[in-house]
């Protein structure tokens, strides 16, 4: 696995402010959707992705911390009985090709940039 781990958050994730304050991206017992490539464009991320929404807050992390529980996730976000390790269910969003996995652990970020002004949002001190 990579050393350098992204999750890719819309600006309308209700815990959108306290992950810029903390940089903290709590857990979900439904898992946190991951990828480990790094985009410099939402657009980029959308399509490649497949994701149903802006994806324009860029959270970068450390992946050691979460190496026990990094999974493949089912497709057709989760619901589906095969796996999906790169995108492809989604076509409607876009052109998908991307590498994910998915952490029902929580993520300490290393940083968190807003891709559409490249405001650094949240660096530790």
């Amino acid at each position: 696995m990579p050393a350098k781990g992204y999750r890719y958050v819309p600006t309308d994730a209700p815990y959108l402010k306290e992950l810029s304050e903390t940089g903290v991206v709590p857990p979900r017992t439904d898992g946190s959707y991951i990828s480990f490539k790094n985009f410099d464009s939402a657009k980029s991320v959308a399509s490649e992705l497949q994701v149903p929404h802006n994806a324009s807050i860029k959270v970068e992390f450390d992946t050691k911390q979460i190496l026990d529980d990094v999974k493949i996730p089912n497709g057709n976000w989760g619901k589906a009985d095969w796996l999906e390790p790169i995108t492809k269910d989604h076509p409607q969003f876009g052109s998908g090709g991307a590498y994910q996995a998915v952490t029902s652990q929580k993520i300490q970020a290393t940083r968190i940039i807003d891709l559409k002004t490249g405001r650094t949002l949240y660096e530790p001190k």
